[in-house]
């Protein structure tokens, strides 16, 4: 089985609200890991998702990334390989 990424397992449960509804805990909690889920709750996880991923799978997760900031993080990373700085300006 493949490592999920942190988007993928809260896919499975259907949001970052869902999943802390499952796991009775704040969603903000849940916002917070950004991908780096604690040992206890990747277990309660993956009892919840019935044997699709291992606890170690889980833990191993890809971070989580807001798409909001897709583009933005393109944007930066284009500036950086052009000019040497993530702003955009030559570094004279």
């Amino acid at each position: 089985m493949t490592t999920p990424s942190f988007n993928e397992i809260l896919h499975h449960f259907g949001g970052v609200v869902a999943l802390s509804r499952q796991l009775g805990i704040s969603h903000s909690a849940v916002t917070l890991w950004r991908g780096r889920v604690p040992k206890v709750r990747a277990y309660h996880i993956a009892h919840l998702c019935r044997g699709r991923w291992t606890p170690e799978e889980i833990r191993a997760a890809r971070p989580w990334r807001k798409p909001m900031f897709a583009e933005e993080n393109a944007a930066m990373e284009r500036a950086l390989r052009l000019t040497g700085s993530p702003w955009g300006e030559s570094e004279s």
